[in-house]
């Protein structure tokens, strides 16, 4: 359902016969193809596959008008010729290029939790790393900007997303966020040493919920269940917190107050499984800009007691 393209990236090592527990969701905001693959390829990162914003047509139309011009392509030449003559299959979606072989352990997890995949601080190891081009993403070094997917990118995603978890017998549901398993970071902001942000990728306007409607991860449905109910605010501030940490926020402590921990927890969480409160997402909470505690937030919750009862796949009712 897609054209598959090699250019390997050097940045990868040995998984040392751990098993592939999970996918994780990546994405990009660079402007062009060849930024991209310059960055999976030659800055010490990389995935086993990105999916750029262009359809496989327009790639290779591109790439043959990029070489007849008589300009400095700072090592993209070899990229370009090889997409140049690749036949093609699948015009009208992105195709997808992969950098590092499944086998091999990819750059692209870093610092990373989740659940109990693994003990090392490090998820490498255990997971597929997907990259999405997605233009606009952390523009200005805003990592709270986040840009748009196109429908083509979506169906080669999925399908990717299929032959993986089929070749790999990986468990549907474990697809995850690169903000969910790096929601703890403390990365320097580029030019400001004084400010650290955790991973934000690949955001609230990812297709999470195409993603769920055809079986691949999980996306409560936010419903009009009823709420429990809470004594005080820090009973309802240790309640989100073990829910947290039974979804796969294992880094989280249940100390019933609203840190700065739990709130990049909770942001991580409304990212993904929330995407549609993107506007409830405070990049640096404060006293004075608290995070917001909502009934979608609650009912969200809730929704996962069918994901940790029963490894519910797809969207469920909550």
């Amino acid at each position: 359902m897609f054209d598959l393209i090699f250019i390997p990236s050097p940045y990868f090592d040995s998984r040392k016969k751990e098993p592939i527990l999970g996918i994780v969701a990546h994405c990009l905001g660079h402007q062009s193809f060849e930024q991209c693959v310059r960055s999976l390829t030659t800055q010490e990162v990389s995935a086993h596959y990105f999916i750029p914003a262009c359809t496989m047509h327009q790639l290779k139309k591109k790439a043959r008008e990029t070489l007849k011009k008589s300009i400095k392509l700072n090592g993209m030449r070899l990229v370009l010729e090889k997409i140049a003559d690749h036949p093609v299959r699948f015009p009208h979606v992105a195709p997808v290029i992969q950098l590092v072989k499944d086998q091999d352990r990819a750059w692209h997890a870093g610092k990373s939790h989740w659940s109990n995949w693994s003990a090392e601080g490090n998820l490498n190891a255990c997971t597929l790393g997907i990259e999405v081009q997605s233009i606009g993403y952390a523009d200005g070094l805003n990592f709270f900007h986040f840009g748009r997917y196109r429908d083509f990118q979506v169906k080669t995603t999925s399908s990717l997303m299929h032959q993986l978890v089929k070749q790999h017998h990986i468990d549907p549901k474990n697809i995850v966020a690169h903000s969910d398993i790096g929601w703890d970071r403390q990365d320097k902001l580029p030019g400001n040493p004084g400010v650290f942000l955790p991973k934000t990728d690949p955001g609230p306007t990812f297709f999470w919920q195409e993603l769920a409607h055809a079986g691949l991860g999980i996306l409560p449905q936010i419903g009009s269940s009823p709420l429990p109910v809470f004594s005080d605010q820090q009973e309802q501030l240790h309640w989100i917190q073990k829910k947290l940490i039974q979804i796969g926020y294992t880094n989280l402590k249940p100390t019933g107050i609203l840190d700065a921990l739990t709130a990049r927890a909770i942001n991580a969480f409304r990212m993904h499984f929330l995407f549609q409160e993107a506007s409830l997402i405070v990049p640096h909470p404060s006293p004075s800009q608290p995070l917001p505690i909502t009934a979608t937030l609650i009912r969200g919750l809730l929704g996962f007691e069918t994901y940790l009862k029963h490894g519910a796949t797809g969207v469920f009712d909550v």
